[in-house]
Formats: C-alpha cells, sequence, structure tokens
C-alpha cells in the first residue's frame, strides 16, 4: 500500500549501484530489497527487531535483528537511510533521529516516510477520521508506545540535527 509512493521519492533521488544503505525499522523488507536491487553493488542494511523478510536476502542485502534506537553503527556508514513508520513510535525519537543523520555519509539522503495524525484535528470526511482513528487503536493494542508526533515533529528537529536541506511530500492514501 505504501510502497509505490515511497518507491517513487528513492527514484528521484537516482541511487548509485554503489550505495551503501539502511532500511532502518524495514518491517517485511520491501523497500530493502528493492533498494539490495537498485545498489546492488553496494550493501543495503534492513535493520528490524524481528526480521521477516518478503524476499530472500542476498549478497548485497543484510539483515541483522536489531533495534534502531540501540543500533550502534559507525558515523557516515550509509549514502541512504530510509525510516517508513518509525519515528511514531519510540520515546527516544530525537535521539534516534540524531543518531541516523550521524550515520550519514556527507551528502548523504534521510527519507523519512512517517504520518500525521489526521484524526486529531479537522478534516474534510469525517468518515477518514474515524477509520484513522481505529487504525490507530488497533496499533495501540499491538505496541507499547506511540507518539501523537511522528512525521510532524521532524521539521523541528531536523535543523538541530545537523540536515542541510528539507522537503516534504504529501501523500493521500
Amino acid at each position: 500500500m505504501f510502497d509505490p509512493a515511497r518507491v517513487q521519492v528513492l527514484e528521484s533521488l537516482d541511487i548509485e549501484l554503489d550505495w551503501r544503505c539502511l532500511d532502518a525499522g524495514c518491517g517485511r523488507g520491501s523497500i530493502a530489497t528493492w533498494l539490495a536491487q537498485k545498489a546492488y553493488r553496494g550493501q543495503t542494511t534492513a535493520c528490524e527487531v524481528e526480521i521477516r523478510l518478503a524476499g530472500a536476502p542476498s549478497s548485497s542485502l543484510r539483515t541483522p535483528e536489531c533495534d534502531i534506537g540501540a543500533a550502534d553503527f559507525k558515523p557516515e556508514s550509509f549514502e541512504l537511510i530510509h525510516a517508513r513508520l518509525l519515528l511514531q513510535r519510540p520515546s527516544n525519537r530525537d535521539q534516534v533521529l540524531d543518531h541516523m543523520v550521524s550515520w550519514l555519509a556527507l551528502g548523504g539522503w534521510l527519507v523519512v516516510s512517517d504520518g500525521f495524525d489526521l484524526a486529531k484535528g479537522s478534516v474534510a470526511h469525517p468518515e477518514y477520521a474515524q477509520v484513522y482513528t481505529e487504525v490507530y487503536r488497533m496499533l495501540e493494542l499491538k505496541t507499547a508506545t506511540r507518539s501523537d508526533r511522528g512525521g510532524d515533529a521532524i521539521p523541528s528537529h531536523s535543523s538541530g540535527a545537523g540536515l542541510s536541506a528539507f522537503d516534504l511530500r504529501s501523500t493521500s492514501l
């Protein structure tokens, strides 16, 4: 459901064949697998607490089980870091963002695909807000913590984290 919009953003970056990529909080790994195919001379790391990849690992795809909040990658390890729906979960979101920025190589890209909680604000269609609220209620039953501020907290933190450019794109689901 989310992949086409993420792939469109990632394709706009002109990923090079030898890039080192990190898919932080990769879930089933569909984006990590896609990145490994694009940067097949490089290395893609799919980081998730419990790895259950949709596809098979390859020579260009590493799959260590890890909690991104406790991960200890070396500075400037990646040309591209992708994180989808990751920053809504950890209570140490700012620290995780700071770590991801430090792992970026000079000129690297941090692509964060996160959500805005529209259910709490005014939306044109109350039915949408009701569905969105129910989805979040179900997620809260499965996760110990969730922040009401996910993607919408990133712009205010980005300049202090050392990011030099910021682009916001919106995709309706």
